[in-house]
């Protein structure tokens, strides 16, 4: 018998759990990459507030470099996590 194909998240992505019933009483199952954080909102609290984290590799770099880069590490990051919400939006989403 076949496997089912599962959902791929390398782009990112998010889905509503299908299904009716109580709480906790479906099976997920997706691939994922080893670091990636998985959040699970409780039905609900969908379009509820937002956390924004930005994470930061700036491994080998020194302060100075640091410091020199960081306005437009914080400018694209700024950017990138405006158009996130704004497509979240437009799916409904926020």
């Amino acid at each position: 018998m076949p496997q089912p194909q599962l959902p791929h998240f390398a782009t990112g992505g998010d889905f509503i759990v299908p299904g009716g019933g109580g709480g906790d009483n479906q099976l997920v199952q997706f691939m994922a990459t080893p670091g990636e954080l998985v959040t699970v909102t409780p039905k609900g609290e969908v379009g509820g507030n937002i956390t924004v984290v930005n994470n930061i590799d700036a491994s080998g770099a020194d302060a100075d470099r640091i410091l020199n880069l960081l306005p437009g590490v914080m400018q694209q990051t700024s950017d990138e996590t405006v158009a996130r919400i704004q497509a979240l939006k437009q799916r409904g989403r926020f």
